[in-house]
């Protein structure tokens, strides 16, 4: 069973750019015909990184079904991309900004051929400059495509032949498509509940419930049951910076299904998120098939959870969360039933280092391993300027 750590580090960024009109403008397709190809990719932090090219050049972008192809503006400058349009662009959190659409003459992913691609051009988050990533490959670039990603063979295959994966069992669900092909399936997260949800692999976790679709499925039917706690905080970025501060709900369920697939065991926090979504967590327990060109959702267990229905997880929740603000390290909430709040630990105190490492930048939090021991030890700053240290089990 894979070991998850007691903290939440950030979610850096779960969803990436959602571009506010519906249109096939932002759409690309391949000139490539009958064809199908493997591509390797790195899995860090549960992000699927994947190598490609750009006019040319060699390039580390992150593979995002939740997001819109996009580009470091740097890059964009040195190669001076004609200007499509300027758009208007929504993150994960709410957050808007103007963005421009330029036209990338041609991409190359694996062996297949992209040409004339819309793209949106933004300064990229912080955290990709720790895993040398410049940009990010978006939904919009696969209609009418069939795509397998594998994580434990560390491989996605993209195809256009409609039948390449008729003897693939798994379980099946419909999925429909938003104006930028991002991919959209309904699930069940909770007795009674219903919820129509983005599957974005630009999500580390497992489930983003969104708290506006929570607070709705609150008035409606019984969750009392699901909930563990409850704590006012921040903890989520997305493209545009971090979340406003909102209530957090810690929740617990056994009766999350996708189809007749059921996940037990499963830990999740609200977000401030416009919308919830799975996210790449779920890569972790099976294969997925995201088949455009039929409109249909596969999971298909890896074999050691192939036996029956049902999946225990092992995403064990997090006590607090940290947040970088300013360049400083920060607790951004903590859930007050926790044995890290007892202990002492407090919302807003700076964090200066983490199991000895001490923290310069986001980098150095990003990319610690904390599944090395079964507890970590946070040194932080009060505010009341007191130097206090504390040793939390990693559940």
């Amino acid at each position: 069973m894979r070991k998850k750590v007691l903290l939440f580090v950030i979610t850096l960024l779960g969803n990436f750019p959602i571009i506010s009109a519906q249109s096939d403008r932002y759409c690309a397709k391949t000139e490539s015909e009958n064809f199908a190809d493997t591509i390797r990719f790195e899995f860090i932090k549960n992000k699927l990184i994947v190598p490609i090219i750009v006019d040319g050049v060699s390039k580390r972008y992150v593979f995002d079904t939740g997001a819109g192809t996009m580009i470091h503006s740097n890059f964009s400058k040195n190669m001076q991309y004609p200007l499509l349009r300027k758009d208007v662009l929504n993150d994960a959190n709410g957050n808007r900004d103007s963005i421009e659409i330029v036209n990338i003459p041609e991409l190359e992913i694996g062996t297949v051929k992209f040409k004339n691609i819309p793209v949106g051009v933004c300064d990229m988050p912080a955290f990709f400059d720790c895993l040398s990533i410049d940009g990010i490959i978006g939904s919009n670039i696969l209609t009418e495509l069939i795509i397998k990603i594998d994580t434990k063979n560390k491989y996605i295959i993209i195809t256009d032949r409609k039948g390449f994966f008729a003897k693939d069992k798994g379980y099946s669900t419909p999925m429909r498509t938003d104006g930028q092909n991002m991919p959209l399936i309904k699930i069940s997260p909770f007795k009674k509940v219903k919820e129509e949800v983005l599957f974005d692999t630009g999500d580390s976790d497992f489930y983003s419930l969104s708290s506006r679709n929570f607070l709705y499925f609150k008035s409606k039917v019984k969750m009392n049951s699901y909930i563990i706690d409850s704590v006012s905080g921040v903890g989520t970025y997305s493209l545009l910076g971090l979340e406003n501060e909102s209530m957090k709900y810690l929740i617990h369920t056994n009766d999350f299904q996708i189809n007749n697939m059921i996940f037990s065991n499963l830990y999740l926090a609200t977000t401030s998120n416009i919308g919830s979504r799975i996210g790449a967590d779920i890569l972790n327990y099976g294969s997925v098939i995201l088949d455009f060109a039929n409109h249909l959702f596969t999971f298909i267990p890896h074999e050691e959870y192939s036996k029956g229905r049902s999946i225990s997880t092992s995403n064990s929740h997090y006590d607090f969360t940290f947040v970088s603000e300013n360049g400083n390290l920060r607790i951004g909430m903590i859930f007050e039933s926790s044995e890290s709040y007892k202990m002492g630990l407090r919302k807003g105190d700076s964090v200066i280092s983490i199991n000895g490492v001490d923290i310069k930048n986001i980098c150095d939090v990003y990319l610690i391993d904390y599944r090395s021991s079964d507890y970590t030890t946070i040194t932080v700053i009060t505010k009341d300027n007191l130097k206090k240290e504390y040793t939390v089990k990693n559940k």
